[in-house]
This record gives structure tokens, sequence and C-alpha cells, in this order.
């Protein structure tokens, strides 16, 4: 059983990868016009932060649209991977590179791309823990949530039914209803 989840999260974060780069290619380098940084999440004093969150405690990520909104930095003390197309931060695991949840992971591309790979039966209750996971580290709303970048996806040998394709956010339009 744990052969099969951690060559099902293999499989999962390879797919992610390359959906990363995809995505990464078919955008053009600034289309929308907003100042870049060297920092692979823009620039952390974009749209201001709340309360006492200081500058390195915040990171700026952008929506489907282009706007700049900036959230707690969920990237901190969690493992990252480099490819040529950014950097891969896997948000649910720790630093000893162990998964913290058994029904799921989040990966964050630097890109500002969220993929959640669903690895446990039921997935509607997998898909809503993700859900809950991701709401708290981001701290967004349901609305805000569906302008991100988002990608759910299940490895096959988890379910075939629901395999190669974005499964999406349970409260986003174009969500697929799961069991």
């Amino acid at each position: 059983m744990k052969k099969t989840l951690v060559i099902s999260s293999v499989v999962v974060v390879v797919a992610l990868v390359a959906m990363g780069v995809f995505l990464v290619m078919t955008n053009s380098s600034n289309p929308s016009g907003i100042a870049t940084s060297t920092n692979p999440f823009g620039n952390p004093g974009l749209g201001g932060g709340q309360g006492t969150t200081t500058m390195s405690e915040i990171i700026s990520i952008k929506n489907r649209d282009g706007e700049i909104r900036t959230v707690p930095d969920f990237t901190k003390d969690h493992p990252s991977i480099e490819q040529t197309s950014g950097t891969y931060y896997y948000v649910t695991q720790n630093e000893q590179n162990e998964e913290m949840y058994p029904d799921f992971s989040i990966v964050y591309g630097s890109d500002s791309s969220l993929s959640i790979g669903i690895f446990a039966e039921p997935l509607g209750a997998s898909r809503l823990h993700a859900e809950q996971v991701l709401k708290k580290l981001l701290g967004l709303s349901n609305s805000e949530l569906c302008k991100l970048d988002v990608a759910v996806m299940v490895p096959v040998d988890v379910s075939e039914t629901y395999a190669a394709r974005d499964l999406g956010l349970s409260f986003c339009p174009g969500a697929v209803k799961l069991p």
C-alpha cells in the first residue's frame, strides 16, 4: 500500500510538473504588464499586507486574470524542487519530505499554479479535505480561490473513471461532481 502511494505520488507530481511546463510555455513572458522581480513570487509588497504581517511572511500570487493577491507565505518550511519551468513547493510535506495528509497532496509552482493530487477514496471527501487545507493556507474565500490557477487531479490507480482530467475545486463553476 505504501509503495503504491509513493508511486502514485510520483506519477501525479510528474504530471503536475508537465502541466506547469505546458502552462509556462503557453503564456507570454509578461502579458499583464505587472512589474516582475527576481523573487519567484513577485513583489511581496503588491496589494498590501494585513495586520502585523511582515514582508517576509507574505507572498504574492497571480490569478488567471493577472491580478495580484498577497497571501501568507505558505511555502516556508516545505521542500521544493527546482525545474527549468520554475520552483515547485510541496506545501503538504514537512521538512523531512513526509506527506502530512494521506488523502491528498498540494504543490505550488512559482508561476502561481496550484496542483492538488487526490490519493484516496471517497474522492469527494478527499477533495473537500484538500480544499479546507488550501483555504487555511491561503486565507482566501471560495470565490477568490476559483480565480486562481488550480488543477485537481487523480492518478489512474486511485480512479480510472476520474483520472487524466482536471476535476476542479468543488465550489467553482465547472467542477466535476464526485462520489
